[in-house]
């Protein structure tokens, strides 16, 4: 189960800030998610792979994505 998102700011270009946001969840280390393209355009791609992940994983890369644009925004 793959899905791809990409978060688009009120000002800017959103494949920047795309990667940024990436970048800042890969350094942070909490989850750990992957870079795409899909039609030129850049996405975060999260992968849940395991039968062992649960709805609390997924919760806590949801709140990290938040956190994430909130520390990038400000």
């Amino acid at each position: 189960t793959v899905t791809a998102f990409r978060y688009v700011p009120k000002t800017g270009d959103a494949d920047e800030f795309t990667e940024r946001l990436l970048k800042h969840l890969q350094q942070e280390g909490r989850v750990m998610m992957s870079g795409t393209r899909i039609d030129g355009s850049y996405y975060i791609r999260c992968a849940i792979l395991c039968f062992r992940t649960h709805v609390e994983h997924v919760d806590e890369a949801i709140e990290a994505i938040i956190d994430g644009v909130a520390t990038l925004v400000a």
